[in-house]
């Protein structure tokens, strides 16, 4: 009990300082697509790296809603992934919704964040 307590309680801490790591890069690099309107295949295989480093066996979604006229697009991970390795970036229009999410080898969400692209890279 002397020894399971600090052990315990030293492993709440290192997981809440990872979900706090990941939680800022989910932070970053959303806000980079929303504000450029842009994803380069560098800066999303730099975002994978930091996340895998960081929470071993984590998954990571992307999803953009692209509203047309008269019905919602959908776009999902592996398409965005596909269009990186077709054209090494992806890019957004202003309006679209992107969410980012990570969630860990347990299937606990780690990290969620998402907002409409503004494309502010005049």
């Amino acid at each position: 009990m002397m020894f399971g307590v600090p052990v315990k309680y030293y492993m709440m801490q290192k997981r809440q300082m990872v979900n706090d790591y990941v939680n800022t890069e989910v932070r970053y690099i959303t806000d980079n697509i929303r504000n450029t309107g842009i994803i380069s295949a560098g800066q999303y295989r730099q975002f994978r790296e930091k996340v895998y480093c960081a929470s071993p066996g984590s998954r990571i979604y992307i999803e953009c809603e692209k509203d047309r006229d008269d019905y919602m697009e959908y776009y999902y991970t592996a398409q965005i992934e596909e269009e990186l390795d077709k054209r090494d970036k992806c890019m957004f229009n202003t309006g679209d919704f992107i969410r980012v999410r990570v969630v860990d080898a347990d299937n606990m969400l780690i990290a969620y964040y998402g907002g409409m692209v503004k494309d502010e890279n005049y």
